[in-house]
């Protein structure tokens, strides 16, 4: 029998105010996979001080977290619930004073409904298996408790890594024509200098991390088309590390870390 959601999503975006838990560390919803059914949840909340027991219990658990009051405009809220699909999030746990409500994000939006309307060289990049994996990595792995005690890590990496071998990736760059045949051209990409003085490549696992980056007022560059095999070359110079998305979860992805996962996949 089909539940009717109408009610509860008509009162999300009707309400004054919306808590959504955020990650302190990947700037995304905090990210959850529920136990029984393995979806990758994300918390909503009625009133202040229910997201703030909430946050206070996660913060005992050493995960760090924060409130964000989602703008009480159709724009704002539905925006927050398509970029959540984006990265691949499947279901809301609402609370309010009268309890838990569990019900899938594409009640809310229905976004692959809307994508299909589209042709397809027109619908956005997604990655949502990279995206997901590599949020619930670093919320792991930025709780300060030993790595060894945290049962999490080790599958995690294993499916990052994969996932990380078998994704098309976003690099950016600028079209660089040849001299000697202006019909032919070649990718600069970009590299970007950190607080320590090092240089890093960004890639990017979708379209909405790319579009969300900043960028030059000048010179824009372009999102193309990569994998982590081809990026690989670009890591022989002076510049050594990739860095994923780098606007949110910001992953470091040594050559070394790179060489192994490649290895690995020979391997398999």
């Amino acid at each position: 029998m089909a539940v009717n959601y109408s009610f509860i999503v008509k009162r999300l975006f009707q309400m004054d105010h919306l808590y959504a838990m955020l990650s302190g560390v990947t700037h995304h919803p905090f990210a959850v996979c529920t136990e029984d059914t393995f979806e990758d949840q994300l918390f909503l909340f009625a009133e202040k001080d229910l997201i703030d027991a909430k946050g206070k219990e996660l913060a005992d658990r050493k995960y760090q977290v924060r409130a964000l009051d989602i703008p009480k405009t159709n724009n704002a809220r539905r925006k927050f619930f398509v970029d959540a699909h984006y990265m691949g999030f499947t279901q809301v746990l609402f609370v309010d004073a009268s309890g838990e409500q569990i019900l899938p994000l594409k009640a809310i939006v229905d976004v692959e409904a809307d994508l299909k309307k589209l042709p397809k060289n027109k619908r956005p990049m997604m990655n949502q298996a990279l995206q997901m994996t590599s949020l619930y990595f670093v919320q792991e792995m930025s709780r300060p408790i030993p790595r060894e005690q945290n049962p999490a890590i080790p599958d995690l990496m294993d499916e990052l890594e994969h996932n990380l071998e078998t994704a098309q990736l976003i690099a950016a760059g600028i079209a660089i024509p040849d001299p000697k045949d202006p019909k032919q051209s070649k990718v600069g990409l970009m590299n970007i200098q950190d607080k320590e003085g090092k240089k890093y490549i960004p890639v990017f696992s979708d379209a909405l991390e790319f579009s969300s980056f900043p960028q030059p007022e000048k010179n824009k560059f372009r999102g193309f088309p990569t994998t982590l095999k081809h990026m690989r070359s670009s890591l022989d110079g002076e510049v050594n590390t990739l860095v994923l998305n780098p606007g949110s979860i910001q992953l470091r992805i040594t050559k070394p870390l790179v060489d192994r996962i490649l290895a690995r996949a020979e391997e398999e």
